[in-house]
């Protein structure tokens, strides 16, 4: 199996740029069988047959849905569209009624596929002619996603007798979402404008390409709520352990991360009910109640992280405190002022007031001194 390792050999694109490709495989890519070379350069339109399949979790569905993935059946039509947009590949996939475009480019290395504003990494190897993929990280908005968040994407091209066979996975927290496979074969020359030409006006490309931002928000809060609600059930088992020292504070840092995430989404989906609870009467608050919203569903991930290895992650508790306490503060203020109403009081309550106790029991006692691996207790 042939891995990158630099150099690059110079076949030009339609633009006299060298291909993603090329640039990270180097002397590998003449290693491709000839085939394969055809199915990653540019220009090129393609047609063939994929035969798709779903997991069976009770998730797959939902998931499904928001990444825009391909419905289940066989020999479902395939048609393809590759052109060069300078250093990049512009790809234009339609699998039956599901269409996508994404970008492709080399960033050292690695191949990255864009799609607004999420992308995928990709590592490439050459194994006997076939071209590998596997997926290195995933972020969304720059954000890098957790592994146990993320969903997986490994694929493969292997060549056939007149064109390629390409197989892709879809995996989220190790359960299949999506599976398909089929061979594609490149038009012939004669029809390669009309192609495109069809593959454009039919396809609506681009359809599909907003969702995949918010299907990854929802994927990461859903694996947060998720891990969280599991790991609270087993933190109540490790209460009896008297060998773990933080057994009292990770039931309320898992809480706390799944009290955040759900607090957060729902001020963000339904802010005008928010604001009729709190007694907010503000023309045009909305968007700000939202980004308030987000703010506070970001903390979910670190009280997480504080549940998990609260040793190791233990600064994060101030940054916690720092907001529980300037949160009232502020609204003292803004009461007092009358810019918010008394009744938002509640608020605090439920957000800041309640985790004061513990949050501050679990600073003084375990967050005064930075991390250290060699005096870290054995949990």
């Amino acid at each position: 199996m042939h891995r990158p390792r630099g150099g690059v050999m110079r076949v030009p694109m339609e633009t006299g740029h060298v291909g993603p490709y090329e640039a990270i495989l180097g002397d590998g890519f003449a290693l491709l069988h000839p085939h394969v070379r055809r199915a990653h350069q540019a220009p090129l339109a393609a047609k063939g047959t994929v035969d798709v399949e779903h997991g069976r979790h009770r998730w797959a569905p939902l998931m499904i849905r928001l990444m825009k993935l391909p419905a289940a059946g066989r020999s479902q039509a395939v048609r393809l569209d590759v052109s060069a947009a300078g250093a990049e590949l512009a790809w234009m996939r339609q699998i039956g009624a599901s269409v996508l475009r994404t970008r492709q480019y080399a960033t050292g290395l690695l191949l990255v596929e864009r799609s607004g504003i999420g992308r995928v990494v990709f590592g490439l190897a050459v194994d006997h002619g076939a071209l590998l993929y596997r997926q290195r990280s995933m972020s969304v908005a720059g954000v890098h996603l957790p592994a146990f968040i993320s969903p997986r994407v490994s694929a493969s091209v292997s060549p056939v007798a007149s064109g390629w066979r390409v197989s892709v996975a879809v995996e989220w927290r190790a359960r299949l979402l999506c599976r398909y496979a089929g061979i594609s074969v490149p038009y012939e020359n004669g029809d390669l404008a009309s192609a495109r030409a069809s593959l454009r006006l039919d396809s609506g490309f681009g359809a599909s390409n907003h969702g995949f931002p918010a299907s990854i928000l929802l994927m990461l809060a859903a694996g947060v709520f998720v891990s969280g609600v599991r790991d609270l059930v087993a933190s109540a088992r490790w209460a009896s352990a008297l060998t773990d020292p933080f057994r009292r504070y990770r039931p309320w840092f898992y809480a706390a991360a799944i009290y955040n995430l759900a607090w957060g989404i729902a001020v963000v989906a339904i802010p005008g009910t928010f604001m009729r609870i709190a007694g907010l009467h503000l023309t045009g608050a909305a968007p700000l109640v939202q980004v308030m919203g987000m703010m506070v569903g970001v903390y979910a991930y670190g009280y997480y992280l504080l549940a998990r290895e609260p040793q190791r992650y233990c600064g994060l508790i101030w940054i916690a405190l720092a907001g529980k306490t300037f949160g009232p503060i502020g609204f003292l203020y803004s009461a007092g002022t009358g810019t918010l109403p008394w009744s938002f009081g509640w608020v605090c309550v439920f957000n800041d007031l309640i985790w004061w106790p513990i949050f501050w029991a679990f600073a003084m006692r375990h967050a005064t001194r930075p991390f250290s691996p060699e005096t870290a207790p054995h949990i």
